[in-house]
């Protein structure tokens, strides 16, 4: 008896002990699976964040240095001109050439130097002439005096003879009246320019940002880096190497930096018009810093509550086998233990549901963005903007943003920029003219973008219509307005009247009777006047023997 009463027992308790080691296993690995889920979504979210972020480095700095080139270019061709124009009067004034030379190098602050050399590559004019220097090895002078070329020459980063620093040449030719060459007008960026404005961003302990020729060759870089040899000058990753080859404008991609050997996610831009190339990295060792910490602590909390599971699985097989009360009790550990893994779970799900919303949101996005510098010129303009206003990037690049929206400020525009200053932002609506000329009205956002110095580079602009929002309110308004007027002329009569079938008199709320028209003088704005009609003046006055027909009324009141 003993051994068959055991058996049932024993088969029992091999049942739920498999039963309970299965529902743990598969609880841990749903919640090691909800776990994967997010950190992988979270590291994959993190990294588009930051490929989006040297992406905006890269574009930042492509416009920088085309707009320093583009001021060079200016200057060197006014230089240019004042040099032929004195050549063709037959005689060059040196102290007034040095003197315009200086006007025009001063509006370019990033200049080392704006210098002239005659046909044989001596340099005789310009700033900062401390000794004799000799040219006429130069690339972009033998390039110049080979070629007619009439555009902007770009030479090989080099030592400069008159400074020893490393910069890079900019330069045009110098033409006779008869056309034959006459020397060349060159400017200088040093190397140390470019590293200066390259370190005023924050690019993480292993960030790095780099300026290269079409050869590949380094102009400038940061970190800075010593460059023992020419080979390591022009040194590059496969990867960088394929995408420039493959003519690609410009291009985001994973590498490792030969000379570091550490790996970074890239953006390369080629400068527009410019044989110039910006190629800015962040490593993945630096912005996966904070996901790794995160990932620890959940793993960490998942072995806990997997260690947890195990150990309370344990003990309530072992009170079950003790006695029933323990076996309920268990149980009931049991159910709490799943209600809490439930718990985890929903809250992982929803964490995984937010980041997925907030991602739809960004990529739904339709609100005008804008950068404009101090000057109201427009920097950038995106999809959104061409949605709001019409006008493509092309059209409104390098283009007062007043002028072409016709912007109409609740205020002074130079009170709106000095509460921008102020507080580092403006919020108002503004009043602007689309493409076809349809007026809106818009909610608009200044935000201000400053240097390290504090100095004002320029503002970004958020702009969203809100115009049918405005009509639809304005209207709203107005026919609740009419519907209150209209209200508060109406007075009705409802329900069951009580009504005498012979005399027609109406009994109120408090059981009196009343006369039918007084009724409903005191329950409705309607009134009365008095009459007779043909049938009631027969009945009442057969005698007169009258055609009675309409009498005179007296008003009820």
């Amino acid at each position: 008896m003993p051994r068959n009463y055991s058996q049932p027992e024993s088969s029992q308790t091999g049942s739920l002990t498999r039963w309970l080691v299965s529902g743990v296993v598969l609880v841990n690995l749903f919640v090691f699976f909800l776990i994967g889920v997010y950190l992988y979504q979270s590291r994959i979210n993190l990294e588009t964040r930051n490929e989006i972020r040297t992406q905006n480095i890269a574009q930042v700095f492509e416009d920088n240095i085309a707009a320093t080139i583009g001021r060079m270019d200016i200057s060197l061709i006014a230089v240019k001109d004042e040099v032929e124009r004195q050549l063709a009067s037959g005689e060059i004034n040196q102290k007034q050439l040095n003197l315009f030379i200086a006007r025009y190098f001063s509006l370019v602050p990033q200049l080392e130097s704006i210098r002239v050399a005659d046909t044989q590559g001596d340099v005789l004019y310009g700033i900062n002439l401390v000794k004799h220097v000799n040219i006429v090895d130069r690339d972009y002078f033998i390039h110049l005096r080979e070629n007619e070329d009439k555009g902007l020459v770009f030479g090989k980063p080099v030592e400069s003879r008159m400074t020893g620093k490393w910069v890079l040449n900019i330069a045009r030719r110098l033409t006779k009246d008869d056309g034959s060459f006459a020397g060349i007008v060159f400017g200088q960026i040093s190397s140390e320019n470019f590293a200066d404005s390259f370190s005023k961003l924050n690019l993480d302990k292993h960030g790095s940002i780099s300026l290269r020729n079409t050869e590949h060759e380094i102009i400038a870089r940061y970190p800075e880096t010593k460059f023992a040899t020419e080979v390591e000058r022009k040194n590059i990753s496969p990867q960088f190497k394929e995408l420039i080859q493959s003519g690609r404008q410009q291009a985001t991609y994973r590498a490792r930096y030969p000379l570091d050997n550490i790996e970074r996610v890239y953006t390369f831009h080629r400068v527009e018009k410019y044989p110039l190339i910006i190629n800015a990295g962040l490593a993945p060792s630096q912005y996966l810093a904070t996901w790794r910490k995160d990932a620890t602590v959940n793993l960490l909390l998942l072995l806990m509550f997997s260690g947890g599971s195990l150990v309370f699985s344990r003990a309530l097989i072992v009170r079950w086998k003790g006695e029933k009360l323990a076996q309920m009790e268990l149980s009931k550990l049991n159910e709490n233990l799943e209600q809490r893994v439930q718990e985890r779970t929903d809250e992982l799900a929803k964490t995984i549901d937010m980041l997925k919303e907030q991602a739809e949101l960004l990529d739904l996005a339709h609100d005008a963005i804008l950068v404009r510098d101090p000057d109201a010129v427009v920097r950038y303009w995106n999809s959104g903007a061409e949605e709001t206003y019409g006008w493509t990037k092309e059209e409104v690049l390098g283009k007062n943003s007043h002028d072409l929206l016709k912007t109409q400020y609740p205020i002074s525009l130079d009170d709106i920029i000095s509460c921008a200053l102020d507080t580092g932002q403006w919020e108002g609506e503004l009043r602007q003219i689309t493409k076809n000329g349809i007026p809106i009205i818009v909610a608009s956002r200044w935000g201000t973008h400053k240097n390290i110095d504090g100095n004002l580079l320029g503002f970004l602009v958020i702009n969203r219509n809100i115009t049918e929002r405005i009509k639809m309110t304005e209207e709203r308004n107005r026919l609740i307005d009419d519907l209150q007027k209209a209200l508060a002329n109406v007075k009705m009569l409802s329900g069951l009247i009580p009504i005498c079938a012979s005399c027609k008199m109406i009994r109120d709320d408090k059981g009196y009777w009343n006369q039918i028209e007084s009724y409903v003088r005191d329950h409705s704005e309607a009134k009365f006047s008095h009459g007779i009609c043909p049938d009631c003046a027969r009945k009442l006055y057969p005698d007169l023997g009258l055609d009675f027909g309409p009498m005179l009324e007296k008003s009820a009141d």
